[in-house]
């Protein structure tokens, strides 16, 4: 397992932010100035398991060259303009925002920092550029309950990996309503990358080895798909509260292009996006009592994936389902206890795949007992 044993982020910003309103608008203008910076020297803790027992940890090398030893610094700035606008019934909002950014990176080749990896071009700068997004959005009020939505917004996200930044256009509709402690939205929301990326967040990508950190470029894409939120309070006699509440988003997500990659893998055009389920649900209940005795179960349920495009043999995630639970007892204003139950159900579903590493399994039951202190 990794063990960090030096890693110190540092952060400076500088934020201004001007408003003028009146009864009908409100505009908005600010800047932001960032700069940031990681500090990772990673090594690698070992184990092994031998006739059902685990031994104690045994300490790897330090990190030479490779991900795990490297300084990566960041700044950028950041100009952003909003016009909100109330007409009756209908709010508009128009907003505006221009950012430039410069990411670098240091990778040195020895545990003593001695130098850094000039044959791997290092020192590197990952991403320097800049880029201007529109956003608009409205909201109609029908009724004293119901309202209704469209946004349309241009993203970027920036990459310090290597690959060329992320850019898409955003679209959702969708219909709220609310009335006392009842809430129920329904947005059909849609997304059309110019240029998705994935990141290497273990020692494989999809298909082949990557270091973390770096990322990759997989071109055009495509994700759309509907999400329901509802929620409720049923109030006894006796006055206890149970809260209900369930989100459940339909999911379409497929590659626009042909590409080979060594982190993606074959993709031909019409390929699912791997690791996304086609449906996820999260269904809660609970109860709350004024002695300050609560509980909450919650049923999340997956629906099939793949873990690479061309979903292979030995590549599809099976639908599964995980069952958590929760109490709590208040004992006075400051303390109260706790105990969780992850996977109380014990289930032993496949969650993931990768040609690398292997199928894996859910987390197995796992129960958690604490004392929360507020001072």
């Amino acid at each position: 397992m990794p063990s960090l044993y030096y890693m110190g982020p540092t952060l400076r910003l500088t934020d201004i932010k001007i408003q003028y309103s009146t009864d009908k608008q409100t505009f908005t203008a600010g800047y932001r100035s960032t700069e940031d910076s990681e500090d990772r020297f990673q090594i690698y803790e070992y184990a092994t398991w031998s006739g059902g027992n685990l031994s104690s940890l045994s300490e790897g090398s330090a990190p030479g060259y490779s991900s795990n030893n490297r300084v990566t610094e960041a700044e950028a700035t950041a100009f952003y303009i909003n016009e909100e606008v109330n007409i009756g019934s209908l709010s508009l909002n128009l907003g505006f925002r221009t950012e430039n950014w410069e990411i670098t990176q240091e990778r040195y080749v020895d545990s003593a920092r001695s130098a850094i990896n000039t044959e791997k071009g290092y020192p590197k700068k990952l991403a320097d550029s800049d880029n201007s997004l529109f956003g608009f959005g409205a909201t109609y009020e029908v009724n004293d309950n119901t309202s209704i939505f469209l946004g349309l917004h241009e993203g970027f996200t920036p990459t310090s990996g290597g690959a060329d930044p992320e850019e898409a256009d955003n679209m959702e509709l969708g219909m709220r309503y609310i009335q006392g402690s009842t809430f129920v939205e329904l947005v059909y929301f849609d997304t059309d990358y110019q240029n998705m990326f994935g990141s290497c967040t273990a020692s494989g990508g999809a298909v082949g080895e990557c270091e973390i950190g770096d990322s990759f470029n997989a071109g055009a894409a495509s994700i759309s798909g509907l999400e329901l939120t509802a929620q409720t309070e049923i109030i006894s006699e006796a006055g206890v509260t149970y809260p209900i509440s369930a989100i459940y988003t339909s999911t379409d997500a497929s590659f626009d292009n042909t590409f080979s990659s060594s982190f993606w893998g074959d993709v031909n055009a019409g390929m699912d996006i791997p690791d996304l389920p086609d449906s996820q649900l999260a269904f809660r209940g609970g109860f709350r009592t004024n002695s300050g005795f609560n509980g909450d179960a919650t049923l999340y349920a997956y629906g099939s994936a793949c873990s690479v495009a061309n979903c292979s043999s030995g590549t599809k995630i099976d639908s599964y389902r995980i069952v958590d639970v929760s109490l709590s007892k208040q004992i006075n204003e400051s303390l109260d206890v706790y105990m969780v139950v992850e996977n109380i159900l014990n289930q032993e579903d496949i969650i993931a795949r990768a040609p690398k590493n292997g199928a894996r399994a859910q987390k197995p039951r796992t129960t958690v007992f604490g004392l929360r202190l507020k001072i």
